[in-house]
């Protein structure tokens, strides 16, 4: 009997249409991160800043979200406008170990960027040093302008950003 990687693809294409069924009921971002952990003590671990998956597993805006403004692209992505208070700011940021002190140098940071459709929901949120963030914010430019000329889906821009995550944010 033959379950080699004809049924394993299988699995994971089903797998994968549960996780989209489960982001387009909720909002919420499921598929699994594959992060290291948060750093507790505001320090990278291994010397990345990844975020926790448990603490920011992503989020994406729905027409529910207060902060929903307009639906964007050919493929109708709800839209959230920026909305991120100082108050959440800090709270977002002290389970990572970052005190409201440190935030200056510190961007509390969209895991799912708003362009892509994420939302301000403290699941999408988490504290990157500013330069983690302005090279995190220059790869998200070019996902966002392939996603806007329709070139890679939502989920595709998605996993990019993921991807670009999980091998780019290293503290120098």
């Amino acid at each position: 009997m033959r379950t080699g990687k004809f049924f394993g693809q299988k699995l994971c294409a089903l797998a994968l249409m549960a996780s989209m069924a489960s982001i387009a009921a909720c909002g919420q971002a499921t598929e699994s991160m594959e992060f290291a952990p948060a750093a507790i003590s505001g320090k990278p671990v291994d010397n990345h800043w990844y975020p926790n998956d448990k603490l920011t597993p992503g989020h994406l805006c729905t027409v529910k979200d207060a902060d929903f403004d307009e639906h964007r692209y050919a493929e109708q992505i709800p839209h959230c406008a920026r909305n991120v208070s100082r108050a959440t700011r800090i709270k977002v940021s002290a389970p990572y170990g970052v005190s409201e002190a440190q935030l200056a140098d510190y961007q509390v940071d969209h895991l799912i960027p708003l362009a892509l459709g994420g939302s301000n929901a403290e699941e999408n949120l988490w504290p990157v040093p500013y330069d983690q963030a302005r090279a995190k914010a220059r790869f998200e430019n070019s996902t966002y302008i392939e996603l806007r000329d329709g070139n890679i889906t939502q989920r595709q821009a998605i996993a990019k950003i993921r991807q670009w995550v999980r091998d780019n944010l290293r503290q120098e």
